[in-house]
């Protein structure tokens, strides 16, 4: 099983962060890109293999539990996300 690559992207741009899914892939590591809100569902490629939801506001720090639920139907709607991770585990 390949060894995964933690890619949390508040510090990047969506090129760097395609570019570092990209090297992982290629050093044969599978990423996981964790987001925190509905803004950072635009830094999921096709390079990603996995998303982790961080339901903590590194703002504020308030842990919103709600936050894993409203991000898990957002997810469902980008259609390559969907066929690569969801379907398959749905069915």
């Amino acid at each position: 099983m390949p060894m995964p690559y933690f890619l949390s992207q508040p510090h990047w741009n969506r090129r760097k962060c395609n570019e570092l899914a990209e090297k992982a892939h290629e050093l044969g590591m599978e990423v996981l890109l964790e987001i925190h809100s509905s803004e950072e569902l635009a830094y999921i490629n096709k390079g990603i293999d996995m998303i982790g939801v961080n339901n903590r506001n590194l703002g504020t720090f308030f842990t919103d539990v709600e936050n894993s639920f409203r991000l898990a139907e957002q997810l469902l709607k980008i259609r390559y996300w969907y066929q690569k991770v969801a379907s398959p585990i749905l069915k």
